[in-house]
């Protein structure tokens, strides 16, 4: 970052012959055309490499800044998660462990929870 944008004063008094600082090399004008079309290439070039350097310089200021974002979401996530794991579960109440082992209570026919009987249902109810 330093060096291109101490580059930019220095390639400016280069480019201007009448500056002072400009050396023994500023005796040398040329007035033609295409040396004009040479320091205006230049200068384009210049500002070009100052906007890329600043949109990249954006750019990575912008993921920086994202990435500690993402981070900090994430710790504070972390945390939160950690106190609801070490809440607890709620209470419950009591079951039955044997509950499987216990006989099925017989369906009544008609009910308006369990629907009109099945065929298999009426089947299981009379012994053949």
């Amino acid at each position: 970052m330093v060096a291109l944008s101490s580059c930019a004063p220095a390639c400016a008094v280069a480019a201007d012959p009448s500056s002072p600082d400009a050396g023994p090399a500023a005796g040398n004008e040329r007035s033609d055309p295409e040396a004009a079309e040479t320091a205006r290439r230049e200068a384009d070039e210049i500002a070009r490499r100052e906007r890329a350097f600043s949109s990249g310089m954006l750019a990575l200021v912008g993921i920086v800044l994202l990435g500690g974002l993402l981070v900090v979401v994430t710790i504070l996530w972390g945390g939160s998660a950690r106190k609801r794991a070490r809440a607890g579960l709620p209470a419950q109440s009591p079951q039955d462990e044997l509950w499987y082992l216990r006989k099925k209570e017989p369906r009544s026919t008609g009910d308006a929870e369990t629907g009109p009987p099945d065929e298999n249902d009426s089947e299981r109810a009379t012994p053949s």
